[in-house]
């Protein structure tokens, strides 16, 4: 019977450590659930910033608090570079994201529906003329990291690029002539020229639409059908409201034109 005893407290306390191990793993990634979806967006001003809280601020937390209060999901925002939204949504550890379609999601998400267009551009540093794509070959062009896609995926040049971290850093590097051109999207480069008081010395004539696109709420596969369907339904609500618009237009200024998707 002494014999015994030992294996018996060792079957118990495997058992207790394999549980522990079991709960850990399960709380170190956000579940889907039918009242409470996290959602990883870009940290990048206008799209995603920290309050004076440290708490997500910028245009999509906003959108996702207003999804959240009008399908009654709870939504939690946690703000990542570009290309970590992207990872996290496509492996599950996320349940979405907001973010232009890539190769990466592609066949990896499910494009629930869009909520904006607007285009990638390229902005040319002061003096420097552009008149098409191909004058691009030879500049050294900022992006934010993992950004600028359209251009990457070209295989009609050898574009160099360096790595930016924020907006103003890619406006301040464009007024010092550090690049050449910066690649970004007109609502970021917008709210980061209006903050650097050089940025007057960009003329914005010499800017380049790349493409137009569409910006989705992308969802990982396994979120529930009904989910999406209260999601899209809200989506479509806030958009008829006007209250994207509105979020918008409070960020961006009054006269910003705000682009629905057809």
């Amino acid at each position: 019977m002494k014999a015994e005893l030992p294996t018996r407290v060792s079957l118990r306390s495997c058992f207790v450590a394999i549980s522990l191990v079991l709960v850990c793993t399960a709380s170190a990634v956000p579940q889907s659930s039918g009242s409470s979806l996290t959602f990883a967006v870009i940290d990048t001003a206008p799209f995603g910033t920290k309050n004076e809280a440290g708490e997500p601020d910028g245009i999509y937390p906003a959108l996702l608090r207003a999804l959240s209060q009008e399908s009654g999901i709870s939504i939690k925002v946690v703000l990542v570079p570009f290309a970590r939204a992207a990872f996290l949504v496509t492996s599950g550890a996320v349940d979405g994201t907001i973010m232009f379609k890539t190769e990466g999601t592609e066949g990896r998400t499910v494009p629930l529906i869009a909520l904006f267009e607007t285009g990638v551009i390229v902005q040319a540093a002061p003096g420097l003329k552009l008149r098409r794509k191909a004058d691009l070959a030879p500049q050294l062009i900022g992006r934010i990291r993992g950004g600028c896609q359209d251009l990457e995926t070209d295989a009609s040049a050898h574009w160099r690029f360096y790595e930016l971290n924020t907006q103003e850093q890619g406006v301040a590097m464009l007024v010092a002539r550090r690049i050449d051109a910066f690649c970004t999207v007109p609502e970021a480069i917008a709210l980061a020229m209006g903050k650097f008081a050089g940025s007057s010395a960009i003329d914005e004539v010499e800017r380049l639409t790349i493409s137009s696109k569409k910006v989705w709420i992308l969802l990982n596969p396994r979120v529930p059908d009904e989910v999406r369907r209260r999601l899209i339904d809200a989506t479509t609500i806030l958009r008829e409201s006007e209250q994207v618009k509105a979020i918008f237009r409070e960020r961006l200024g009054p006269t910003y034109i705000l682009k629905l998707p057809r």
